[in-house]
């Protein structure tokens, strides 16, 4: 994560209506999931079933015909 270091005073911010993610600093975004990703850096697969498991949560499994 970054720090602010600049006028601007926001590096990071969340919006929780839209369920995303963005960093003003890297330039990066996504969901709660590629956050999660981020944070614990691990693949965004590993990490998906992780946050899911810790939050009591059913897994969004893809499934591909």
């Amino acid at each position: 994560m970054h720090s602010s270091t600049g006028k601007r005073p926001r590096v990071f911010s969340v919006n929780v209506r839209m369920g995303c993610y963005y960093c003003h600093k890297c330039r990066r975004h996504g969901d709660q999931f590629h956050l999660w990703a981020e944070a614990t850096q691990r693949p965004i697969r590993l990490a998906t079933i992780d946050l899911c498991h810790q939050l009591g949560r059913d897994i969004p499994w893809k499934y591909r015909w």
